[in-house]
């Protein structure tokens, strides 16, 4: 039986042997816990943004006795949060590149003010005190704000007081100056709280 086993022992190793493959799993556990935390924060940040990347494969939400509670902790897959961080990078990249068509049509106007259409921009940046480039989009949407809004005003007052579609703005605005000298008049600007 026995006689062609040969029992190995196990190899015993000191602790000075240990020691050292010891070390090295703690500083590579530490290391670890490290990597972790700042995930754990690089997706409470990610979490933060208006848009969060969605798909078909959202983590579902915590289980009602899981120890994580909404909010406390960042809900988001490897694979959504490498998409928001593309996301971030691309809108980096547009903001770049449209800063970049802003300089750029600033230097074309700047550099010939005497084509037409250059004229034309830089009347309208005069006009309504538009100081750079990138403010003249939003200056003409809200000139064209103001202007549906004071037309619909003046349709309104036009139906209130009876006034004819044929007459100008002006014309409007000269009856509403007539009917407020009136009621002035009589003391009855006061009473609707209008006037001094």
């Amino acid at each position: 039986g026995k006689k062609g086993r040969r029992k190995d022992k196990p190899e015993r190793h000191t602790m000075e042997d240990v020691m050292p493959v010891l070390e090295n799993w703690g500083r590579q556990l530490s290391t670890l816990g490290q990597a972790n935390e700042f995930k754990g924060l690089v997706l409470s940040e990610l979490c933060r943004r208006s848009v969060v990347p969605s798909d078909n494969d959202l983590p579902r939400p915590p289980a009602a006795n899981s120890s994580s509670y909404p909010g406390m902790t960042a809900h988001m897959s490897d694979e959504q949060a490498l998409r928001a961080v593309r996301d971030l990078v691309e809108l980096e990249k547009s903001v770049m590149a449209r800063e970049d068509l802003y300089r750029n049509a600033e230097e074309v106007v700047q550099n010939s003010p005497d084509l037409f259409v250059n004229r034309v921009v830089l009347h309208f940046r005069y006009l309504f005190g538009v100081r750079h480039m990138e403010g003249v989009f939003p200056k003409m949407n809200e000139v064209y704000l103001f202007t549906n809004e004071m037309n619909a005003f003046l349709r309104e007052l036009r139906a209130m007081f009876g006034i004819r579609e044929g007459v100008t703005k002006q014309g409007v605005v000269k009856v509403m100056l007539e009917v407020a000298s009136e009621l002035q008049k009589k003391g009855q600007l006061a009473a609707l709280g209008l006037g001094a």
